[in-house]
C-alpha cells in the first residue's frame, strides 16, 4: 500500500511539472521533448551512480583479494618481481629521452608559426578585384599602396 502511494505521489509530481512546463513552453511538441529529456536525464543519473558505486565496491574487493593472496604465499614473489621492475625502470628512462627530443621540435614549430603569423605575406591575395568587399580588411587590395 505504501509503495502504491509512493508511485503516486511520483507520478503527480511529473504531472505537475508537465504543466509547468506547458505554461512555459507555448508548443506541445517542445513541452514533450523537454519532459522527455528531462526523464532520460534523470535515469542516466541514477544508472551512473549505481555504476559508480559498482566500481568502488570492486575495487575494494580486490584490494582485500590481493592481501588476502599476498599472506597465503608468504611474499616470495615480491622479490622475483623486484629485480623485472629495476629493468623496466632502465627502459622507461630511455624513452623519456625521446620525449624531450620531441617537446624540442614542437618549440620550433612554434617560433617558425610565430614568425609566420607576423609576416606580412600570411594575407592571401584576392583572386579577383571584383571579390573585394569592405568587410574584408585583409584583402589585399584594399590596403594602401
Amino acid at each position: 500500500m505504501a509503495m502504491m502511494m509512493l508511485v503516486v505521489v511520483i507520478l503527480m509530481m511529473f504531472l505537475l511539472l508537465f504543466m509547468m512546463m506547458l505554461m512555459i513552453t507555448n508548443s506541445m511538441m517542445l513541452q514533450v521533448q523537454l519532459f522527455l529529456l528531462m526523464i532520460t536525464m534523470m535515469i542516466k543519473k541514477k544508472k551512473k551512480k549505481k555504476k559508480m558505486m559498482m566500481i568502488d565496491d570492486d575495487d575494494n574487493d580486490n584490494y582485500n583479494d590481493d592481501d588476502d593472496d599476498d599472506d597465503d604465499d608468504g611474499g616470495d614473489d615480491d622479490d622475483d618481481n623486484d629485480d623485472d621492475d629495476d629493468d623496466d625502470d632502465d627502459d622507461d628512462d630511455d624513452d623519456d629521452d625521446d620525449d624531450d627530443d620531441d617537446d624540442d621540435d614542437d618549440d620550433d614549430d612554434k617560433i617558425y608559426t610565430n614568425i609566420y603569423l607576423s609576416h606580412e605575406s600570411y594575407y592571401p591575395p584576392c583572386p579577383r578585384a571584383d571579390d573585394c568587399h569592405s568587410s574584408l580588411v585583409t584583402c589585399p587590395c584594399l590596403r594602401a599602396p
